[in-house]
């Protein structure tokens, strides 16, 4: 019972130490730093926002087909340079890139590949951090590399 009555007693003593004065000014600190910690939150969710916004604004923008007429043309034999590293860029499958298992180089933000076919459909495709494999079907007609490195081949 009597700690109970001192555990009451201490926030008041503790008060009773300081003069009105520091405790005002302890309170208009505290409100002041409250009123800062507010404004902090609201701007933080504004760039949050704001930065959420430009990156679907960008992803739209890589992601949109680009418009092929015609048929696609006749497939080639593969040529030893479709299987050589490749960098940003649009290849045409089974003419500059060959068909297979890829991976892009690591170490690479907003990294961004697309496979498209010959009228334009968007197939497959990522954005983020590089360093991912990326499968490219025989089926596909166009591959798309933007931010991602260095592409290399790793099998068939």
């Amino acid at each position: 019972m009597k700690i109970r009555y001192l555990i009451f007693l201490l926030p008041l003593f503790a008060c009773s130490l300081f003069n009105s004065t520091e405790i005002n000014v302890t309170r208009s600190v505290q409100a002041t730093l409250l009123a800062e910690n507010q404004q902090v939150r609201t701007i933080n969710s504004t760039l949050q926002a704001e930065n959420t916004y430009l990156r679907n604004m960008v992803a739209a923008s890589m992601v949109q087909p680009i418009p092929v007429t015609g048929s696609p043309p006749a497939q080639k034999t593969a040529e030893p340079g479709m299987y050589s590293e490749k960098s940003d860029g649009y290849y045409l499958v089974n003419k500059e890139i060959g068909p297979g298992t890829w991976r892009t180089e690591s170490a690479h933000q907003d990294c961004y590949w697309s496979l498209t076919d010959s009228s334009g459909n968007f197939l497959d495709g990522s954005f983020g951090m590089s360093g991912g494999v990326v499968i490219i079907p025989e089926t596909a007609f166009q591959l798309r590399i933007q931010n991602c490195g260095i592409m290399r081949f790793l099998q068939r």
